[in-house]
């Protein structure tokens, strides 16, 4: 297959498995003879940058210094809320399309949930995980918990950001309830191993009832 040489222009033969390349030369001449560097303008201030080939591709290197690249990500910017229309200030380096998780829930529910399929609502067993009530109820069980997880003790603090996760010991699926007597704080790895071992059922029913 013909290809144009990225440096001299000149056409030369090119399997086309090679073709996934952005840059294609004709000899290693041409290869070490090409720029790998381009001045562009900061975002910020204007002033010329070196952005790298390998940065180009990931929209990379676009600032001169961290003191440009913080002042463009800090600035706040308007946005409406998806769902309620109501207006708020977001980092501009943010994702941030809603005001709240209450709104969050209720725009990801009924017809926009992945569980809403051909006309209809698909139970799995955990809809009410995606309720805006839940978010409070995860959040008393984590306070009374001490933000710890019962089983290893881990602790999570402002510096050790752990994933802490409120496990049903009876799942909803089987009948299971949100009161405090059926609720526990796990953290990531002990969640996936009790989510599993249905036999360790009985030593957090145990936990369970220590805490109160």
């Amino acid at each position: 297959m013909l290809v144009k040489c990225a440096k001299c222009s000149k056409e030369f033969e090119r399997r086309p498995s090679r073709q996934r390349y952005i840059n294609n030369y004709c000899s290693l001449e041409c290869y070490g003879n090409a720029p790998t560097s381009k001045l562009v303008p900061c975002v910020t201030c204007g002033k010329p940058v070196k952005q790298k080939h390998h940065q180009r591709i990931r929209n990379d290197g676009r600032f001169c210094s961290r003191e440009c690249y913080h002042k463009w990500t800090d600035k706040r910017i308007k946005i409406k809320c998806l769902n309620c229309g109501i207006e708020l200030l977001k980092r501009r380096s943010s994702n941030r399309i809603f005001c709240s998780m209450k709104c969050r829930a209720t725009y990801y529910s009924g017809v926009r949930s992945n569980l809403y399929t051909n006309g209809s609502h698909v139970s799995d067993g955990y809809d009410h995980l995606r309720k805006a009530h839940w978010f409070k109820v995860a959040r008393h069980i984590r306070k009374r918990d001490s933000y710890s997880c019962v089983i290893c003790k881990v602790h999570r603090t402002y510096r050790n950001r752990i994933r802490l996760d409120v496990h049903h010991v009876l799942p909803v699926t089987q009948g299971g309830t949100d009161d405090d007597s059926n609720l526990i704080t796990l953290c990531r790895s002990c969640h996936s191993i009790y989510e599993r071992r249905v036999d360790l059922r009985s030593i957090l029913l145990y936990v369970v009832s220590q805490l109160h």
